[in-house]
């Protein structure tokens, strides 16, 4: 079984040399399958979604097919794939270690009450959706990091 890689928009821009519109462009015209939705502006995109943007390139530029006939080839070329079907758990479970991890910094930095949400998604470099995707509030967050907090203080001592 093949293994997906996730990668943004601009990295697959750039690997296949279109730009970001464009990718988006095949998306709304169903040549290419949606991107996993991970948050309101965060998605996704596999490495299928770059095998078909290259053949979708392909059609288009040595080929010279129209857009529906692309769509058709497309279609029938890929009518067993689902590039974009379920979100990875590894996309959820890296992201919530980011904001423990720049959590635990920004604690034992300034403290629990000097520390606000907008600092830990700042330095996360997340938006305040996800972080209230992953927890409840910043001392559900603190209760998370405590014992990690402990912990690296005692190796310190």
């Amino acid at each position: 079984m093949k293994r997906n890689i996730y990668i943004r928009i601009s990295e697959l821009a750039q690997q296949a040399g279109v730009p970001a519109s464009t990718i988006r462009f095949y998306v709304r015209e169903g040549l290419l399958p949606p991107p996993v939705k991970v948050a309101k502006t965060r998605a996704y995109y596999s490495d299928e979604h770059l095998e078909r943007l290259l053949y979708v390139r392909k059609l288009a530029s040595k080929e010279n097919k129209s857009l529906r006939e692309i769509k058709e080839i497309v279609e029938e070329k890929f009518k067993d794939q689902d590039a974009a079907a379920v979100v990875p758990e590894r996309l959820n479970t890296d992201r919530r270690e980011l904001i423990i991890n720049s959590a635990i910094k920004l604690f034992r930095q300034k403290g629990l009450s000097d520390t606000s949400i907008g600092d830990i998604v700042t330095l996360s470099g997340i938006g305040k959706d996800t972080f209230y995707h992953n927890f409840d509030s910043k001392e559900h967050l603190f209760i998370e990091c405590a014992d990690r907090i402990f912990y690296d203080m005692y190796d310190d001592i």
